[in-house]
């Protein structure tokens, strides 16, 4: 019996040390209807001193990570994760209150309070928050607008390579192909155009080349 509790206790702390990433990537959840709180085209927080603005969109991966959260243990970080779910409505409901004309947008930041002592609930809900910033699902690959001239360059030029390797991997979590492999090859015709400078990391580009069976 003492060794089955000194096991069961191992994977707890195993579950906990799991980073959000990590949790997103081994459980998949679908968002129940009825989250209680609207959702704000946008909502905008101050998470240690910075400024994070979520769409719509990015609010709901918010939630969609607070149920695998809570599929993978009672606790996270040592926190009991209902106390991080009351948060993480507590914060939603407060950007909701910030919106003072009704048109869906905060009119002010809420901030998230800085806990001094270890990895309380306020202080993962920020960090949950800074996770899914930037990983809306309704983000589409750059559309390529053609040629400049007779040089053969592209919008690509401009891409926003962390953006696109995020949206990548998120399509290929959420089991959207089409999706997936639009940002791949994005990816690798912004490689091909830098002349192999581009900057993107090896890792990134070898999945890219997988998923289109390159």
């Amino acid at each position: 019996m003492e060794q089955k509790l000194i096991m069961e206790t191992w994977r707890r702390f195993l579950n906990e040390s799991l980073s959000f990433e990590e949790i997103d990537m081994k459980y998949e959840t679908q968002l129940e209807e009825g989250l209680g709180t609207t959702l704000l085209t946008l909502a905008t927080f101050i998470v240690a001193g910075q400024t994070v603005e979520l769409d719509k969109a990015e609010q709901t991966l918010a939630y969609e990570m607070m149920n695998k959260i809570e599929l993978q243990g009672d606790t996270y970080s040592g926190v009991p994760v209902d106390e991080i779910r009351a948060e993480l409505d507590a914060y939603m409901a407060a950007a909701q209150r910030a919106d003072n004309d009704g048109d869906g947008v905060s009119d002010r930041a809420v901030k998230i309070q800085d806990k001094i002592q270890g990895q309380d609930a306020d202080s993962i809900v920020g960090q949950l928050f800074q996770y899914v910033d930037g990983k809306g699902p309704t983000h589409q690959p750059p559309e390529d607008t053609g040629t400049d001239g007779d040089t053969g360059a592209t919008s690509q030029q401009t891409l926003n390579v962390s953006v696109a390797i995020n949206q990548m991997d998120l399509a290929q979590n959420n089991r959207d192909k089409e999706a997936r492999n639009g940002w791949a090859k994005t990816i690798l015709d912004y490689h091909e155009s830098t002349g192999g400078n581009s900057g993107i990391p090896e890792g990134a580009l070898m999945r890219a080349k997988f998923f289109l069976g390159k």
